[in-house]
């Protein structure tokens, strides 16, 4: 049998005709399969059409991760924007790149093959070529000048050029990555791909280089399309193309001129390839011990795949130790065998056991237990601790000596009761897991602790692969905010309202976890409009009270923009800056505030996932604040875990993901619930009908008679005008509008306040509602479609009205037809859930629609399942309690006099802002490796490094040693060093002088290198005068 690697050439597929050819029952890895080999076996372009962005992100990411493709995505939102000239030019740019013929394959939404591009593709280019001195830099620079390239300070974007010194950057459309071109006398020394980020030269060396000229010529071919530019190409796709003729007839030739893949078509068509899978449950592989269980037993009948990350990769290779596992990096949704090749392809991303010391501080106070009580209802299952799996029967009234006493009856197997007396209710709790197959416990056998003690094998388990995820960060040492009470007082008494209980507990709480030497990792969850938004404030204003900066990161640009309003409005009366980071911003404002706040000018920054665009200025951070983390992307979520490391985290959020809750509960991450709703917060009456235009007539009428606003949730952009058009038809005497997330900012933000205002009515919206509006007069919302959405975005919608002191009502409306079984769960829960403060419950009902075992790290969901997800967790923060902790010294930094030049002169780097990134940089060196890379990178970037940059480097190298060895400070003089150290003899601190030593940093530093500590210093001969330790250096 072929191995999976050359499926394609063992499969009758043709890529030389342009017969259409199609692949059945395949998944996203291996369709990112089929399209590397593709690209392997074929010169020709290749172009992936998808119906929309989301069917093919995991298809992008196994190609980039898995196989080292490089892709282009060019999305909708490029080829619809004509705001203006650089909107214009940046659209056709991206268009030239996606039609040149580099290596990358590229990605295009159906629609986007309709849309116009009358530019020319053949233009004129200029060869460059390595070791000839036929173009000079300085000709260079008039050439891309006349071909249309903008000077910039950086290469960034398509079009852009920056000079430095010898070396010339440039992004030509005509290539896969920006190049870096370096000369020496006129020469081409070096033609280097770059990385867009990190700006560091890539392996890729090239000897030719042809530079595509962009300027834009006239053209007699009118109302071209761009897919009248694709021709002789592959195109793979997983919509049905011919559904476009009806749009264009254009299409059909577009067919016929191109080599048509398509993936998992509706039609079955010949020729095709079906592929033969058969998914396993990999449930049971929770160790290494499993995973080498699993291969002895595999391994002589069928080859392993395993994929992972590239650390894990690392260990299986040593622990394994079988030459036969072949390993990629990347991760699946579920494991399979794929029998056409003999091959099983196992997902295994477990989080390795810590061998590390656990920190000292203790891993939470004590986690938070959920609690379904207030929606328990007569029937349902609950848990009791001692016995099992019962049902709740009601609380049940008894005279006992003369006394009323309340019991909560329980009825287990064979109908036994027991009567729990309500002042021990902690022995029970609300079921949730598999509740569709579970029998009931029975009082008579022992079958219960059986249970329990597999579970606990369980949580052993988890929680020794949750506990490296957290270990690294714990132990890192934090920042120890002090606190002043006047001043803090002072920001305190500006809160207009009355604080909850649970508001007042949870802001002592964040003040308790600041003033540790451990950061702080708490998450707030709360209902919204319940004041997590307050602590979050207040947080901050602590943090910018130790002169430290905060950074606020939300998923949406309407929420960023909102928590900016609200911080400014707040701390205007403080000396307190707040400025903001989203797709709103302007380059030139972005790269000001990214100055200021690099300079410490800028105390509280709040923006988007753009935050990371520029990510060196991160550097004084005190205090991060996510709001809804489980909004962000995979790419995102680990730049913010990344930005974690030793800085205090707060995370607010009214449905917290699953991994965040199982973290919180489980005592790794601190928890404060607000479930107390503030005055006057009225709960949501919340309604499922079906789609009835004259109910929508009614719904509005009723909210506008009241003075209220509706929300009509739409998300669905093709169709949301149409929409807009029919409520506009019954309800013609209020003025209807419609908003998305591809419309342009300015405009969608001049309607949120004509709606605010009340000039708009009825505002038809995407999801981009679902977080950042806080609207007091909104108290009505309809979902269209609402069973396509899920449990935590329909309780974040509907979050988002009755926020005044009038009753909120939510619509969910649904096609006049079927639904699926865990659609109509989600909006069953939704519709009970109408307690306010049921966001944490929320989560719980979603765990019990979707399943518990993947979600918490494990796949042993049965036995989780046998005694239901809470009690798990009690087990599992009692194993995760019973490590050690350990304690974390503190450290000063060193201070170091040197009376030499160190700085980075302008003609160096001439850019200000990059002067003090490296600056920056530069301070921040921890070890050797951080020092090599750094030379290695000025040397990349800018060139021979001058001296006084070099002393600057050299200092920071000179810091690490004093801190390993235990000095303060250290006065460098002609020849010789005063040193103040730390405990020297019996002193707590003392002076060391060592003369006859150069005073080059670098010659201090091999002196220090090659001492354990301060005691091997004073093993040479010294003489004590003056209090001062005297030694001569031989």
């Amino acid at each position: 049998m072929c191995h999976i690697q050359d499926l394609i050439s063992n499969i009758e597929v043709s890529l030389n005709n342009k017969d259409p050819f199609n692949f059945y029952d395949t998944n996203d890895f291996l369709i990112s399969n089929i399209i590397n080999q593709i690209s392997n076996h074929s010169k020709s372009k290749i172009f992936y059409v998808t119906e929309n962005s989301n069917k093919c992100r995991l298809i992008v990411e196994y190609l980039e991760d898995t196989w080292n493709k490089q892709t282009f995505y060019l999305g909708n939102d490029v080829l619809n924007s004509h705001l203006d000239i650089m909107s214009e030019r940046n659209r056709s740019l991206n268009i030239l790149h996606f039609l040149s013929k580099n290596n990358k394959i590229k990605f295009i939404e159906a629609e986007g093959l309709l849309c116009d591009f009358n530019d020319k593709i053949n233009k004129k280019t200029v060869l460059l070529k390595k070791g000839t001195n036929l173009l000079d830099r300085d000709k260079l620079i008039s050439e891309l000048e006349n071909f249309g390239y903008k000077k910039s300070q950086f290469t960034e974007k398509l079009g852009d050029y920056s000079v430095r010194g010898s070396i010339v950057d440039v992004f030509t459309p005509s290539f896969i990555l920006p190049i870096r071109i370096e000369f020496y006398n006129d020469i081409i020394s070096s033609i280097n791909t770059f990385n867009i980020e990190s700006e560091r030269r890539l392996k890729e060396s090239l000897d030719e280089l042809s530079i595509l000229s962009i300027v834009k010529e006239p053209t007699s071919r009118e109302n071209m399309l761009v897919m009248d530019h694709i021709n002789d190409s592959i195109i793979i796709t997983d919509y049905s193309i011919e559904n476009l003729i009806k749009k264009n007839i254009k299409i059909k030739k577009f067919i016929e001129q191109n080599k048509i893949i398509n993936i998992n078509p509706l039609k079955i068509d010949e020729p095709a390839y079906k592929f033969k899978l058969e998914y396993i449950d990999d449930g049971f592989i929770q160790s290494l011990s499993d995973l080498s269980d699993f291969i002895r037993k595999k391994n002589e009948k069928k080859r392993i795949t395993i994929l992972s990350n590239e650390d894990t990769i690392k260990n299986l290779r040593l622990d394994l130790k079988d030459s036969k596992i072949n390993y990629l990096k990347g991760f699946l949704r579920k494991s399979f065998i794929l029998k056409d090749t003999n091959e099983i392809f196992i997902s295994y991303n477990r989080f390795n056991s810590s061998k590390e010391k656990i920190d000292t501080q203790k891993y939470a106070k004590a986690s938070f237990k959920l609690s379904g009580f207030n929606d328990l209802r007569k029937g349902e299952l609950i848990v009791h601790k001692d016995y099992g799996l019962c049902l709740f029967n009601g609380i049940k009234n008894k005279i006992i000596d003369g006394i009323h006493i309340d019991f909560i009856e329980c009825e287990f197997n064979y109908n036994d009761l027991l009567l729990l007396p309500i002042d021990r209710i902690s022995l029970i709790q609300k079921y949730v897991g598999s509740s569709d197959t579970k029998k009931l416990d029975t009082l008579r056998t022992k079958a219960w602790s059986g249970k329990v003690k597999k579970a606990r094998k369980v949580a052993q388990t988890t929680a020794r692969e949750i506990l490296s995820l957290y270990a690294q960060r714990k132990s890192v040492k934090g920042h120890s905010f002090k606190i002043n009470y006047k001043e803090l007082s002072e920001f305190e008494d500006t809160f207009q309202f009355e604080e909850t209980i649970d508001q007042k507990n949870a802001i002592l709480d964040t003040y308790n976890d600041m003033q540790s030497i451990s950061p702080m990792d708490r998450l707030i969850c709360g209902d919204v409009g319940f004041g997590k938004t307050e602590i979050a404030l207040r947080a901050a204003f602590l943090c910018s009270m130790n002169i430290k900066q905060t950074i606020i990161i939300a998923p949406t640009t309407l929420l960023a923009q909102q928590h900016l309003e609200t911080f400014r409005s707040r701390f205007q009366n403080f000396p307190i800056r707040v400025e903001g980071i989203t797709r709103f911003t302007k380059k030139i404002e972005l790269d000001k505030i990214v100055e200021d706040f690099s300079k410490d000018k800028v105390d509280i920054i709040i923006g988007t996932h753009k935050i990371f665009s520029k990510q060196s200025y991160l550097k004084n951070i005190g205090l991060i604040i996510v709001d809804e983390e489980h909004k962000f992307g995979v790419t995102h979520k680990e730049k913010i875990k990344q930005l974690k490391k030793g800085i205090d985290s707060l995370s607010i959020s009214a449905t917290p993901i699953p991994r965040t809750l199982q973290l919180s509960l489980s005592g790794l991450r601190e928890i404060s619930l607000l479930a107390t709703p503030p005055k006057e917060r009225l709960s949501i009456e919340t309604y499922i009908e079906e789609f009835d235009l004259s109910l929508i007539k009614d719904v509005v009428e009723f909210e506008l008679k009241r003075d209220g606003r509706v929300f009509f949730v739409h998300n669905e952009i093709l169709s949301i005008e149409k929409i807009c058009n029919q409520i506009k038809e019954i309800c013609p005497e209020y003025k209807a509008d419609y908003i998305h997330g591809k419309l342009p900012g300015n405009e969608v933000e001049k309607k949120l306040k004509d709606f605010i205002d009340g000039e708009i009515k009825i505002l038809i919206t995407t999801t981009i509602v679902e977080a950042g509006l806080d609207i007091q007069e909104a108290n009505t919302m309809i979902i269209n479609n609402a069973h396509k959405f899920g449990l935590s975005d329909l309780y974040q919608l509907r979050g988002r009205i009755g926020r005044g002191s009038k009753k909120g009502k939510a619509y969910l409306l649904i096609p006049n037809k079927s639904i699926s079984e865990n659609a109509r769960k989600r909006l069953t829960a939704i519709r009970k859930l109408t307690r306010l403060g049921s966001g944490f419950n929320i989560a719980m009902e979603d765990l019990e629609i979707r399943g518990a075992g993947n979600l918490f790290g494990t796949q042993q969901s049965g036995n989780i399942y046998d005694v239901g997800i809470e009690f798990y967790l009690e087990l599992l923060e009692s194993e995760i309690n019973k490590y050690k902790n350990n304690r974390i010294d503190e450290e000063d930094d060193v201070e170091i006099i040197y009376n030499k030049t160190m700085y980075i002169p302008t003609n160096y780097i001439e850019s200000p802002e990059r002067r003090l990134f490296y600056y920056k940089k530069i301070s921040l060196i921890n070890n050797k490796k951080d020092y090599l890379n750094l030379i290695e990178e000025l040397l990349d970037k800018f060139g021979p490094i001058p001296e006084e940059v070099q002393n600057l480097a050299n200092i920071s190298l000179l810091k690490i040693e004093c801190k390993r060895i235990g000095i303060k400070k250290i006065i460098i003089k002609i020849s010789s060093i005063i040193m103040t150290c730390k405990g020297i003899e019996k002193m707590k601190e003392g002076q060391i002088k060592v003369e006859n030593i150069s005073n080059e940093p670098k010659h201090i530093t091999k002196f220090l290198e090659k001492k354990k500590d301060i005691k091997d210093i004073l093993k040479s001969d010294y003489e004590i005068k003056d209090g001062e330790f005297i030694i001569i250096n031989k």
